[in-house]
C-alpha cells in the first residue's frame, strides 16, 4: 500500500510540473490556420566550450663528448571540456535568424535511443512555419512545434499525421486545377527575393501578389488601411493591409499602383 501511495505521489507531481510547464508556453500571437511546413532546429550546448590548446616540452640530452641532443615534444589540440548548469535557459537556435522568439525555444530532450556511452549530437527542436488565421501569406512565420501543439492540438494532431514518419520537411500546398496552368501562372509572379523566406516553405509566388482592392478604413488616429484580395486566392482569404511603413508593404510587387487604380476607380 505504502508503495502504491508513492507511486501515485511521484505521478501526481509529474503531472503537476508538466501542467504548470504547459501553462508558461505562450500562445501564438494570432489563430493558427495552416501549417505549411517544417524544419529542425539544431540549439548548440551554450553551457558548454571546448578548447585547443598547444603545449610544448623541451629535453636536452649530453652525452659523453659533451655534445648535445634536444627533443622537442609538442602536443596538439589537446581538449578541455568545462560545463556548467544555468536551469531554464535555452540557447538560441543556429541558423534560424527568422525563426521564433528565443524566449519560446523549448528545452530538447536526448535521443533516448543512443547506446550508453554513445557521443550525443546538438539538440534539435522542430519548428512549424505557420499561416495565420485572418492574415496573408506574407505574414507567415516560424513557431516552435510544441507552441502549436498545446494550444491548437486538434490542427497539430492532424498534420502530424498528415506528414508521417517523414525525416525531411516537404512543404504543404494546397493546388486546385491543373498543375501545368499553376506553374506558369507561379513563374508569372515569381521573385528571386522571396524564395528563401516563402517559396521554399510551400508559399505560392501569386499568393503574393495583389489581385484589387476592394475596399479601405480610415479611423482618426490610425494608418490607412486597404481590403486586399491576393490573386488565385478567394474573397474569403482577402485581409487588411496598412497603406505603408507596414513590416512587408513594401515587398509588395506594385503597392503603390494598386491604390491608385483602386481610388481612380471609385
Amino acid at each position: 500500500m505504502y508503495c502504491k501511495c508513492l507511486v501515485f505521489s511521484l505521478t501526481k507531481e509529474k503531472i503537476i510540473s508538466t501542467l504548470f510547464f504547459l501553462l508558461k508556453i505562450e500562445s501564438p500571437p494570432y489563430p493558427v490556420k495552416k501549417i505549411l511546413t517544417w524544419r529542425w532546429v539544431t540549439h548548440p550546448d551554450s553551457h558548454s566550450t571546448l578548447t585547443s590548446d598547444t603545449t610544448t616540452s623541451e629535453t636536452t640530452k649530453v652525452d659523453e663528448s659533451g655534445e648535445s641532443a634536444t627533443t622537442i615534444t609538442t602536443i596538439i589540440e589537446k581538449r578541455t571540456i568545462n560545463t556548467t548548469t544555468a536551469p531554464d535557459t535555452v540557447p538560441p537556435a543556429e541558423g534560424a535568424d527568422i525563426g521564433a522568439d528565443v524566449k519560446q525555444r523549448l528545452v530538447p530532450i536526448l535521443d533516448p535511443n543512443l547506446p550508453p556511452g554513445s557521443t550525443r549530437g546538438p539538440f534539435r527542436t522542430r519548428e512549424l512555419f505557420v499561416k495565420y488565421d485572418g492574415l496573408s501569406y506574407w505574414a507567415c512565420e516560424w513557431l516552435p512545434e510544441l507552441q502549436v501543439e498545446v494550444h491548437q492540438s486538434s490542427l497539430w494532431r492532424y498534420y502530424i499525421k498528415k506528414i508521417g514518419d517523414a525525416k525531411q520537411p516537404q512543404p504543404t500546398i494546397d493546388i486546385d486545377g491543373d498543375a501545368e496552368e499553376d506553374d506558369e501562372v507561379s513563374r508569372r509572379y515569381y521573385n528571386p527575393k522571396l524564395e528563401q523566406r516563402y517559396y521554399k516553405n510551400g508559399v505560392r509566388p501569386e499568393w503574393l501578389c495583389v489581385h484589387r482592392i476592394l475596399n479601405h478604413r480610415k479611423e482618426k488616429g490610425v494608418p490607412m488601411y486597404y481590403f486586399v484580395k491576393w490573386r488565385e486566392l478567394g474573397y474569403g482569404e482577402a485581409t487588411w493591409e496598412v497603406e505603408k511603413d507596414g513590416e512587408y508593404t513594401h515587398l509588395i510587387d506594385n503597392w503603390q499602383q494598386h491604390i491608385d487604380n483602386y481610388w481612380k476607380l471609385r
